[in-house]
């Protein structure tokens, strides 16, 4: 039975990559909520050996060594001693986490095994159900060939009938075992036990505590002039970028952000210099829901437009004084300005044309709300699709300079198992047109992306992704690389960019051709720093990421020339 720690330990081993740089790096680390699960972070390939300022000395006093009545705890404090081993320690708390590093070094094993060594423990027979923490674990993760360990120590709440106001210390444990092909996973072994609990006193708490803050240190985000580092402007308690909203035009990036720390979703847009970095003008948005910006060319004078729950704005990256706004008309229902599946995706413009979903399926329109007709019914959609299923075609969007509408098939019933977007409906916009519109099935996980170049549309899975060409009317199905610590991208599908989160903290970006996208020749950009693939323009892939400066975005040209 796991308890509520596990899933505190499951948090902190997710963290997980948390750790140390190879040897001759700048052993950046950041400590970031979005980093994948407990069970992929047990599943990715072994780090090399990464024991920081070159071997250590084992000949200076012997390794303290655990009573053999702790079991897996006494393998754990082994396994640190082996030099061999990754060591993996960092901060107490997940807010303290964002920014900080922990690095491996012997005295700091030594001292971890000696402070086990020495704890009074109880070990438990089984992992209780325990009553909340004060505080989140100070965690050890710990990485071998052929197996690994984690630890973690928390401190109870004084109302804990188990073990008031002491120390809880949970351990896990797997090893790799190879199958009949000779390929190797982690599994967990009789021999090897997947889970022991220790109950112990408040002092073993403070003393890792105390450890763990003296050995940690400040992580800054560098790249050696290989990328250009963006930040938000300074203030926000916490700023996290919008899917979605982002755009380059020329030399400029506009992003949208929003204070996540704020109750009443404090909203900012902001234009930065991709080849400086400089912050050129800030706008602020308030209250209203930002969901997308878009390159435009319905007016000579805009240049992009920013999508709202409520309307759209358009807006000249030049002169950020210049705008023109657009109300919805009262035709479009109130299902077109969000249901909470994805708010403000419900509608599309584009110059005189206006779609929206309803009810009984995707309207159309003028600019103005005038010559409503219904384009698309839902009880058109094949029900071969998904037999007994009330289907609905949502989220339109006008493709080919508005000569086009893509709508998203979507499975209510399905959203709560994440796999809710079964395809694509294709239609002209004309009415006249004679042509039937096109109908392309693909089961997906993720909400649609597009357009993209005023033309292509797309759904991903975690195997395969669908790409629909608006123009040409076809569809292509393309296999890339996929697990939950990569990522591919691209904006013209000519070029994907491959994003890989690598042992430890450290993350690779990837620049290969469509059809090799497991090429890795082409090496972008590298960072021994937490990030995630915040999306890819027209020139730059974008990395995001935490470090003690705050939120960063590194942007790395991918059309430039190969090194």
């Amino acid at each position: 039975m796991k308890s509520l720690w596990c899933a505190a330990l499951a948090v902190a081993v997710a963290l997980g990559g948390c750790g140390i740089a190879e040897p001759g790096t700048d052993d950046l680390i950041l400590k970031d909520p979005e980093i994948p699960s407990v069970s992929s972070a047990r599943h990715t390939s072994q780090p090399e050996s990464s024991v920081s300022s070159g071997a250590p000395d084992t000949q200076e006093k012997p390794f303290p060594v655990l009573p053999e009545e702790y079991g897996l705890l006494r393998t754990a404090a082994g396994l640190m001693g082996d030099p061999e081993a990754s060591v993996q320690t960092w901060p107490v708390g997940l807010d303290a986490v964002r920014g900080m590093r922990v690095p491996d070094s012997w005295e700091l094993r030594r001292s971890i095994a000696a402070l086990l060594a020495d704890a009074d423990l109880e070990k438990l027979d089984s992992v209780p159900e325990m009553a909340a923490s004060e505080s989140d674990p100070i965690s050890i993760q710990i990485d071998l060939e052929d197996q690994w360990a984690s630890i973690a120590v928390s401190l109870l709440s004084e109302s804990d009938a188990a073990n008031p106001g002491g120390a809880y210390l949970e351990v896990s444990g797997s090893q790799t075992v190879s199958a009949a092909d000779g390929a190797s996973s982690r599994t967990d072994d009789a021999a090897f036990p997947d889970v022991e609990a220790y109950a112990g006193n408040r002092v073993l708490y403070e003393q890792f505590a105390a450890l763990i803050e003296q050995h940690t240190e400040e992580v800054h985000a560098d790249f050696g002039g290989k990328a250009t580092i963006l930040r938000p402007a300074p203030g926000a308690s916490e700023t996290a970028a919008i899917e979605n909203a982002m755009v380059q035009i020329g030399d400029i990036l506009l992003l949208g952000w929003r204070d996540i720390g704020q109750a009443d979703r404090y909203w900012m847009l902001e234009a930065h210099n991709t080849d400086t970095g400089g912050m050129l003008y800030q706008i602020p948005l308030g209250e209203r829901l930002l969901t997308r910006i878009s390159p435009s060319n319905a007016f000579e004078q805009f240049d992009y437009c920013l999508f709202f729950q409520d309307g759209v704005l358009y807006k000249n990256s030049q002169n950020p004084s210049e705008e023109l706004a657009y109300d919805l008309p009262a035709v479009v229902s109130v299902a077109a300005q969000g249901d909470g599946r994805q708010d403000g995706g419900m509608f599309d413009l584009s110059g005189d044309r206006l779609v929206w979903e309803a009810d009984d399926g995707v309207w159309i329109a003028n600019q103005d709300g005038s010559d409503a007709r219904l384009l698309y019914a839902n009880s058109a959609i094949p029900q071969t699709l998904a037999p007994g299923k009330a289907l609905q075609v949502v989220e339109p969007r006008l493709l080919c300079e508005g000569g086009r509408v893509v709508m998203t098939i979507y499975d209510s019933q399905e959203a709560a198992d994440g796999m809710e977007n079964i395809g694509f409906v294709v239609c002209d916009a004309d009415a006249g047109s004679g042509r039937e519109p096109q109908v392309v099935p693909f089961q997906a996980y993720s909400q649609p992306q597009g357009p993209i170049k005023d033309r292509y549309m797309v759904l991903r899975n975690q195997e395969d992704t669908c790409i629909v060409d608006a123009q040409e009317r076809t569809s292509e199905l393309r296999r890339l690389p996929f697990n939950p610590v990569a990522d591919c991208q691209s904006y013209d599908f000519e070029t994907l960019i491959c994003f890989e989160q690598q042992s430890g903290d450290r993350f690779a970006v990837y620049r290969c051709g469509a059809d090799q996208p497991d090429d890795r020749s082409g090496l972008l950009l590298k960072g021994d720093i937490f990030g995630t693939l915040a999306g890819v323009t027209q020139q730059y892939a974008v990395v995001k990421g935490t470090d003690a400066d705050g939120e960063w975005l590194a942007l790395a040209d991918y059309l430039a020339e190969k090194p």
